[in-house]
Order: structure tokens, then sequence, then C-alpha cells
């Protein structure tokens, strides 16, 4: 799943919660991870949709680089096996 495809949804689909996006290839439904990241997104398409011309500017400025988003999964995947109390 890339930011490109969820934001295609989710410009073509009326999406008023994140996991109405599970609709475009399971989104969101694995470990839970991009839940934050969807919602995140979702607000900002609201707020300042992009335009074709300028969608890979505004997809840039949005999505996270691979390797920050394996390190924040990895992350969130340990503190959900190890919750702190």
């Amino acid at each position: 799943m890339t930011w490109r495809k969820v934001i295609n949804y989710l410009r073509l689909h009326p999406v008023k919660h994140a996991s109405q996006v599970a609709d475009c290839y399971g989104a969101g439904t694995g470990c839970g991870w991009c839940r934050k990241q969807i919602t995140r997104l979702m607000n900002d398409m609201q707020a300042n949709p992009p335009k074709n011309q300028d969608l890979d500017d505004w997809l840039e400025d949005r999505s996270p680089s691979s390797q920050s988003h394996a390190e924040g999964r990895t992350v969130y995947l340990a503190e959900k096996e190890n919750p702190t109390s």
C-alpha cells in the first residue's frame, strides 16, 4: 500500500473516518500503526486538497520516508507488545 493510493482513494471517495479507508486495499487494518497518519492525511486533504498538477509536491510534504516509516512502525509494535504502565 502506498500513500499515493490512499490519497487517490480519499480524493475519489467521501471518507469521514479513517476506518473507511480500509476499503482501499485494506489500508490501516494491519498492525494499526498507520491509522494516525491516515487520519492526519484525511484532515490535511480536507483543509488543503491537492491539485492534480502539484500532487507529487503535496504528497512529498506529507509522506514519511521509507526509513522513518519503518522506524516508527518498529517502535509502535514494540510498545504495543510491551506497554508501559
